[in-house]
């Protein structure tokens, strides 16, 4: 058993759209799919259940890779501290699960579905194959932010604004700005403002720091715009919770 825990591991490296992979993803999108299902047709208590369970379970899972990073000596300040937006939004989207913090859900919708989607696809785990720990648990990482941005919308009951599309927007050029000068002073690169990352991603297709930036800001814009769309005539994004549910505005 030890040996899926391994940081040395022997086995196959990660396979992209392998058999292993898309399995995964399979399941957990049967899984989700099952789960939002529950929670649209089922009672207040039964919702508020999944949806506390599902929150804890991320938070658990975004402890275990920091614990195993920990365990095997490789736990480092340049790159594992939660200032990449998935890591960092594993910890907000659990939490606003667990606690039904509501006025998080624009977060937990913008990031979760428009910037975990290529974490699912192209998941950082290169050298760690099937059925290894980490390769598990970085699909589920994923997976599960775009999973709390549908059940928002899905299950929740939240409609997005355009003043929270460009408040997300702008939240997202601030955060890289001061994300910048913190990997100056760290040797890191978070949020990949500094330098293109070392693994395989659509970055790769792109001209050499610093003229990546401005693209990905298209990009970003372009995506938050696609997941606002649906909503534009639709009114205000606050929703009244239901009577015996436990989300907080």
């Amino acid at each position: 058993m030890e040996r899926y825990f391994d940081v040395n591991w022997t086995g196959p490296a990660f396979d992209l759209f392998g058999p292993a992979h898309l399995t995964i993803v399979g399941l957990f999108a049967l899984l989700a799919t099952a789960m939002i299902v529950a929670g649209r047709r089922g009672p207040a208590e039964r919702k508020d259940l999944i949806r506390r369970t599902f929150g804890a379970l991320m938070l658990l899972n975004e402890a275990g890779t920091h614990v195993w990073k920990v365990s095997y000596g490789t736990w480092a300040v340049e790159e594992s501290l939660p200032l990449q937006l998935c890591g960092a939004m594993a910890w907000i989207s659990g939490s606003t699960l667990l606690f039904g913090w509501k006025k998080l859900w624009p977060m937990l919708y913008f990031f979760g579905v428009g910037g975990a989607v290529q974490g699912v696809i192209t998941p950082n785990a290169t050298q760690y194959g099937f059925p290894h720990y980490q390769m598990i648990e970085t699909i589920f990482a994923h997976s599960a932010l775009v999973v709390a941005g549908l059940w928002v919308v899905l299950v929740e009951g939240y409609r997005p604004t355009l003043r929270q599309f460009f408040t997300i927007f702008l939240g997202l050029n601030v955060a890289a700005l001061v994300m910048y000068f913190v990997n100056l002073g760290l040797g890191s690169n978070y949020l990949f403002v500094n330098a293109k990352p070392p693994d395989a991603s659509i970055i790769d297709a792109m001209p050499e720091w610093p003229y990546y930036i401005p693209i990905l800001e298209v990009i970003a814009f372009v995506q938050f715009g696609v997941l606002y769309l649906p909503f534009a005539r639709r009114g205000t994004g606050e929703v009244p919770a239901p009577a015996r549910s436990g989300v907080r505005s």
